[in-house]
């Protein structure tokens, strides 16, 4: 489980102020009871995180497309 207090904010103030709001978020490492895959190892988040964000850049055009109004 985790929790985004971070978009569920900017969610908050979308809807305030009545603004379509697309987040998309990706998970770099995994954190347990004994820590995480990253701690003390940088590499490890920097090659997630290249990952990550290529999927999420690619991906992004299809995101907007579904999340835009119907027309």
């Amino acid at each position: 489980m985790a929790g985004d207090w971070e978009s569920g904010a900017i969610a908050y103030v979308a809807a305030r102020n009545r603004r379509r709001l697309l987040i998309l978020r990706g998970v770099t490492d995994l954190v347990g009871d004994r820590g995480g895959e990253a701690y003390g190892n940088i590499e490890v988040f920097r090659r997630a995180t290249d990952t990550v964000m290529r999927k999420l850049f690619a991906d992004l055009p299809l995101w907007l497309d579904r999340a835009s109004p119907a027309r």
